[in-house]
């Protein structure tokens, strides 16, 4: 009887475990976009507020990089969706290597992807948006497109205090019209007309 109910305290475990991982497999195939694998627009929504959070306490910094492929529609109407979807593939993998461990690229749907930085300075988060526009400017590989067909263009901000994450996007997303109005294939970054309301006021 004594083996028999360790038999079962056993199975009883194994049942458990095997229960939870399913669990956590079905979630994080719940948050992450299945095209590229990156995390989508469910995991920013369950995950930037404790982020926001912090960067309220300036415990952290919080900057917003919104990106978009250049004239995509173009390149699926001219060759298809199946290699649409290459392109969409591989930005992606260039958003998660140029991307460090604390920052967080997502697609937000489409060829539109934000990046999350843990990072206070603009500068630094320019140096990122650079470096993803000129990896995506390179892309020469994915055949038939031709060699520097595949752009994207970028907008960079810095959290406002007291701001919520739909006005960051709002913010970042006018700065990625603004770099499309002014030719594409490059990157915006926050100007005077961008400078926190607070010190415009004080100002």
């Amino acid at each position: 009887m004594t083996v028999g109910l360790n038999g079962f305290g056993v199975l009883l475990v194994m049942v458990v475990a095997l229960a939870l991982a399913q669990i956590a497999a079905i979630r994080e195939r719940a948050v992450r976009d299945p095209l590229t694998g990156l995390y989508n627009r469910r995991y920013i929504d369950e995950s930037l507020p404790g982020l926001l959070e912090l960067d309220e306490r300036a415990l952290v910094g919080l900057a917003l990089v919104a990106f978009d492929l250049d004239k995509f529609k173009g390149i699926n109407d001219t060759w298809g969706h199946d290699v649409g979807d290459k392109v969409l593939r591989r930005f992606a993998q260039i958003l998660a290597d140029c991307a460090r461990r604390t920052d967080l690229p997502c697609r937000m749907g489409g060829e539109e992807f934000v990046v999350f930085l843990v990072e206070q300075e603009i500068d630094g988060v320019a140096i990122f948006a650079e470096r993803v526009r000129a990896r995506t400017e390179e892309i020469a590989d994915i055949a038939p497109i031709p060699a520097g067909r595949i752009t994207t263009s970028a907008g960079i901000v810095l959290r406002h205090r007291g701001e919520g994450l739909e006005e960051m996007v709002k913010r970042a997303d006018r700065l990625l019209y603004k770099a499309k109005e002014n030719g594409r294939n490059r990157v915006e970054s926050a100007d005077s007309i961008e400078a926190d309301p607070a010190q415009v006021e004080s100002g």
